[in-house]
């Protein structure tokens, strides 16, 4: 589901390819900075209810989530608790 969600959002002018990978939670995405900023990619992530490496979704978005796409506390596909380091 995550993956379908976010490679939807942003299927927006500029953006030529984006791929998530489900295994390393990594997302690949090539885009023209002419037609489209990397801020407004990470707003686009966002709000879709996903995290990335610069921002956080609103907990409202983020809780309107499948289980299977909460990743900020625990790894939905192992039951493990993630390890956060503390904010400073």
């Amino acid at each position: 589901m995550c993956k379908a969600r976010i490679e939807a959002a942003l299927d927006k002018p500029g953006i030529k390819l984006a791929e998530w990978n489900r295994v390393t939670q990594k997302l690949f995405i090539a885009y023209r900075s002419d037609k489209i900023s990397e801020d407004e990619i990470h707003d686009i992530i966002i709000g879709v209810g996903h995290d990335t490496d610069k921002k956080k979704a609103a907990d409202s978005v983020y809780a309107e989530l499948p289980f299977c796409c909460l990743h900020r506390d625990v790894d939905p596909h192992s039951d493990k608790k993630k390890n956060h380091k503390p904010n400073h």
